[in-house]
Protein backbone atom coordinates (compact mmCIF):
# COMPACT_ATOMS: atom_id res chain seq x y z
CA UNK A 1 0.00 0.00 0.00
CA UNK A 2 1.41 3.37 -1.02
CA UNK A 3 0.62 6.37 1.14
CA UNK A 4 0.87 9.95 0.02
CA UNK A 5 2.73 12.50 2.02
CA UNK A 6 0.68 15.16 3.71
CA UNK A 7 -0.36 18.10 1.59
CA UNK A 8 -1.34 20.50 4.32
CA UNK A 9 -1.51 23.41 1.90
CA UNK A 10 -4.44 21.65 0.25
CA UNK A 11 -6.35 21.34 3.50
CA UNK A 12 -5.22 24.58 5.10
CA UNK A 13 -4.63 27.12 2.34
CA UNK A 14 -4.49 30.06 4.74
CA UNK A 15 -1.84 28.47 6.92
CA UNK A 16 1.11 30.77 7.41
CA UNK A 17 4.20 29.49 9.22
CA UNK A 18 5.39 31.57 12.13
CA UNK A 19 7.91 34.17 10.99
CA UNK A 20 11.49 33.51 11.95
CA UNK A 21 12.49 35.27 15.15
CA UNK A 22 14.76 38.30 15.06
CA UNK A 23 17.37 36.52 17.15
CA UNK A 24 17.39 33.51 14.81
CA UNK A 25 17.82 35.81 11.80
CA UNK A 26 20.63 37.73 13.48
CA UNK A 27 22.37 34.55 14.59
CA UNK A 28 22.20 33.12 11.06
CA UNK A 29 23.49 36.34 9.54
CA UNK A 30 26.44 36.60 11.93
CA UNK A 31 27.26 32.94 11.34
CA UNK A 32 27.32 33.63 7.60
CA UNK A 33 29.61 36.64 8.09
CA UNK A 34 31.91 34.69 10.39
CA UNK A 35 32.09 31.82 7.92
CA UNK A 36 33.17 34.27 5.22
CA UNK A 37 36.09 35.43 7.35
CA UNK A 38 34.83 38.70 8.81
CA UNK A 39 36.67 39.95 11.87
CA UNK A 40 35.12 39.64 15.34
CA UNK A 41 34.89 43.45 15.66
CA UNK A 42 32.92 43.60 12.42
CA UNK A 43 30.56 40.90 13.68
CA UNK A 44 30.09 42.84 16.91
CA UNK A 45 29.36 46.11 15.09
CA UNK A 46 26.88 44.52 12.69
CA UNK A 47 25.19 42.54 15.45
CA UNK A 48 24.84 45.63 17.67
CA UNK A 49 23.30 47.62 14.83
CA UNK A 50 20.75 44.98 13.91
CA UNK A 51 19.85 44.30 17.53
CA UNK A 52 19.36 48.05 18.00
CA UNK A 53 16.79 48.04 15.20
CA UNK A 54 15.14 44.89 16.55
CA UNK A 55 14.94 46.33 20.09
CA UNK A 56 13.51 49.60 18.78
CA UNK A 57 10.86 47.73 16.81
CA UNK A 58 9.87 45.61 19.79
CA UNK A 59 9.59 48.59 22.16
CA UNK A 60 7.58 50.65 19.67
CA UNK A 61 5.26 47.85 18.52
CA UNK A 62 6.71 47.63 15.01
CA UNK A 63 6.97 44.42 12.95
CA UNK A 64 9.89 42.06 13.42
CA UNK A 65 12.90 42.12 11.09
CA UNK A 66 11.39 39.60 8.66
CA UNK A 67 8.32 41.80 8.09
CA UNK A 68 9.67 45.31 8.68
CA UNK A 69 8.89 48.00 6.12
CA UNK A 70 10.62 51.11 4.86
CA UNK A 71 8.80 53.48 7.22
CA UNK A 72 9.72 51.35 10.22
CA UNK A 73 13.41 51.64 9.40
CA UNK A 74 13.05 55.38 8.77
CA UNK A 75 11.52 55.82 12.23
CA UNK A 76 14.51 54.02 13.74
CA UNK A 77 17.03 56.14 11.84
CA UNK A 78 15.24 59.33 12.93
CA UNK A 79 15.29 58.03 16.50
CA UNK A 80 19.07 57.54 16.29
CA UNK A 81 19.49 61.19 15.31
CA UNK A 82 17.09 62.31 18.07
CA UNK A 83 19.24 60.46 20.60
CA UNK A 84 22.22 62.57 19.53
CA UNK A 85 24.03 60.12 17.25
CA UNK A 86 26.31 61.80 14.75
CA UNK A 87 25.86 61.16 11.02
CA UNK A 88 28.96 58.94 10.98
CA UNK A 89 27.49 56.66 13.65
CA UNK A 90 24.11 56.54 11.91
CA UNK A 91 25.92 55.73 8.66
CA UNK A 92 27.56 52.69 10.30
CA UNK A 93 24.14 51.52 11.52
CA UNK A 94 22.63 52.11 8.06
CA UNK A 95 25.35 50.10 6.31
CA UNK A 96 25.11 47.25 8.83
CA UNK A 97 21.34 46.97 8.49
CA UNK A 98 21.52 47.30 4.70
CA UNK A 99 23.93 44.36 4.40
CA UNK A 100 21.71 42.39 6.78
CA UNK A 101 18.60 42.93 4.67
CA UNK A 102 20.52 42.06 1.48
CA UNK A 103 21.55 38.80 3.16
CA UNK A 104 17.89 38.17 4.09
CA UNK A 105 16.96 38.50 0.40
CA UNK A 106 19.64 36.03 -0.68
CA UNK A 107 18.53 33.57 2.00
CA UNK A 108 14.86 33.88 1.06
CA UNK A 109 13.81 35.32 4.43
CA UNK A 110 12.48 38.52 2.83
CA UNK A 111 11.17 39.53 -0.57
CA UNK A 112 12.32 43.16 -0.50
CA UNK A 113 15.13 45.17 1.05
CA UNK A 114 13.56 48.20 2.76
CA UNK A 115 16.94 49.92 2.69
CA UNK A 116 16.80 50.24 -1.11
CA UNK A 117 14.44 53.19 -0.68
CA UNK A 118 16.43 54.86 2.09
CA UNK A 119 19.45 56.93 1.12
CA UNK A 120 22.53 56.54 3.28
CA UNK A 121 23.14 59.34 5.79
CA UNK A 122 25.16 62.21 4.44
CA UNK A 123 28.38 62.83 6.28
CA UNK A 124 29.80 66.33 6.07
CA UNK A 125 33.44 66.44 5.14
CA UNK A 126 35.45 67.99 7.93
CA UNK A 127 38.75 69.65 7.39
CA UNK A 128 41.19 68.13 9.81
CA UNK A 129 43.30 70.50 11.88
CA UNK A 130 46.64 71.39 10.41
CA UNK A 131 49.69 70.89 12.58
CA UNK A 132 52.70 73.12 12.14
CA UNK A 133 56.21 71.71 12.39
CA UNK A 134 56.44 73.44 15.79
CA UNK A 135 53.35 71.56 17.00
CA UNK A 136 54.88 68.27 15.90
CA UNK A 137 58.16 69.12 17.70
CA UNK A 138 56.26 69.85 20.92
CA UNK A 139 54.49 66.48 20.73
CA UNK A 140 57.71 64.62 20.00
CA UNK A 141 59.46 66.26 22.97
CA UNK A 142 56.62 65.47 25.36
Amino acid sequence: MVTESSRSHVYAPKYQPDPISDEDLIRGYLLSLGASGRRPKTLETYGDSIRSLSDYARVHGLPNLAAMGVQDVRHWLAYLYERGNKPGAVSVRWRSVNTFFRWCLREGEREINPMEKISPPRIAEEIQPFYTPEDVEKVLKA
